[in-house]
């Protein structure tokens, strides 16, 4: 989604799953530089940053590596909490530890794909400019 609220292609998606309480956070990247942010761990409502689309990149291309295409589909026994990533053509879940707050896997994991989260926290840590959501249509 751009300012302007013209679709674009979606990049990946981060969602961790939390509890029995649901709380959950989810992270959309789209190619354009737009991220939407869903923080019910920490209360938020849904927001939407724009960032520079060079900001996506290095996510893109870590995404289009041969590696990635090898993920396994989960890593670890997801249970109490976890996380789940798509994109690339790929989705993966891999196992939280059961604290609160713990975004840290606690199995090993292919170095690509420590890297794509690597990627993903980060665009989840910026803070970018918040776009408002476009206004429905009727």
């Amino acid at each position: 989604m751009s300012a302007s609220g013209a679709t674009t292609r979606v990049v990946a998606i981060r969602e961790k799953h939390g509890g029995i309480i649901g709380l959950n956070t989810r992270l959309v990247v789209y190619a354009d530089g737009t991220l939407t942010v869903l923080d019910r761990e920490s209360g938020k409502d849904e927001e939407i940053r724009q960032l520079p689309q060079e900001r996506v990149r290095p996510l893109m291309d870590a995404l289009s590596r041969p590696e990635w295409k090898e993920i396994a589909p989960g890593y670890g026994e997801p249970q109490v909490f976890y996380l789940e990533v798509s994109g690339g053509d790929k989705r993966t879940v891999i196992e939280l530890p059961a604290q609160l707050g713990s975004h840290s896997p606690v199995v090993p994991m292919p170095e690509i794909l420590e890297e794509v989260l690597e990627q993903l926290e980060a665009l989840w840590r910026t803070e970018g400019y918040s776009v408002e959501p476009p206004a429905p249509a009727g």
